[in-house]
């Protein structure tokens, strides 16, 4: 939903904007497993490095689609710029 804003700020960090709320829910979460409120055994700290790495793969994951529609768009837009039946050479 970041991305869709009208804020350029918001648009250019909606990873973080995204994954900060979902690691701090995640820490709540392991804390209250620590202190026998849910039915799980107890946090681990296998669990929170796994969603630490998923977190990463995540943020590898959208930089280089955003890298791709970056390039394509530059590539879709310098084609335009070349009139039809015009050779660059």
């Amino acid at each position: 939903m970041a991305t869709r804003s009208s804020r350029p700020w918001l648009r250019r960090h909606a990873a973080v904007v995204g994954s900060a709320p979902s690691l701090a829910a995640d820490a709540v979460k392991e804390a209250l497993d620590e202190a026998g409120l849910f039915g799980s055994v107890s946090a681990s700290p296998k669990d929170a490095a796994a969603d630490l790495v998923g977190v990463a793969a995540a943020a590898l994951i959208l930089t280089l689609v955003r890298r791709r529609r970056r390039e394509r768009k530059a590539r879709e837009d310098s084609d335009a710029r070349i009139p039809d039946g015009v050779s660059m050479v």
